[in-house]
């Protein structure tokens, strides 16, 4: 039984560890606007590079909020750049910081995610807008501060490892039980 007990201790963890997001499989090369960049206001459009494909996915996402946590509105990305890069619209961009989260799926299947932060001031330099002149972006909307996929499936795993932990305990306690 104590046998039994630590193997499924040691499936349990393995199973709650290899769960977790993987490592950035497809990490950002290039973005325009970029981390730390300085650009013209009214730019209207996120084009972000990575340097593996990303899948055409709706579970890709850029969010866009000021410094001060409020939401600017984006559309669904469009992949671009023979599947290497996403485009999305914007709301045009008033003079501020902004941080930039985004999150695409790996051609392998894989999450990659991360954030950063620019600045868009009246003197700033224009957003290169050429990668995403001509691609059919969903018009912006408001941020959707859903429960996250990956964020569910790990609350799912550790409540299932969880639920098999308690089962084995009260299964040893009442045969325990039983023995004496």
């Amino acid at each position: 039984m104590r046998r039994l007990l630590s193997g499924l201790a040691v499936a349990v963890v393995a199973v709650i560890a290899t769960a977790a997001p993987a490592a950035a499989h497809s990490d950002l090369e290039e973005a325009s606007p970029g981390p730390g960049d300085d650009v013209a206001a009214g730019a209207a459009s996120v084009h972000l590079v990575f340097g593996e494909g990303v899948a055409d996915d709706d579970v890709n996402r850029v969010t866009l909020a000021t410094a001060g946590g409020d939401a600017v509105a984006v559309g669904q990305p469009s992949v671009v750049d023979d599947g290497f890069g996403v485009c999305a619209a914007t709301d045009a961009l008033a003079p501020g910081e902004y941080v930039l989260d985004w999150r695409v799926m790996s051609e392998d299947g894989h999450p990659a995610q991360s954030r950063y932060s620019f600045e868009v001031t009246d003197a700033g330099s224009p957003v290169d807008a050429a990668a995403c002149e001509g691609v059919d972006l969903a018009a912006p909307e408001a941020a959707d501060d859903g429960f996250s996929v990956g964020t569910a499936t790990i609350v799912g795993v550790g409540a299932l490892a969880l639920l098999v932990v308690v089962g084995l305990f009260v299964v040893r306690v009442r045969r325990d039980r039983r023995a004496a």
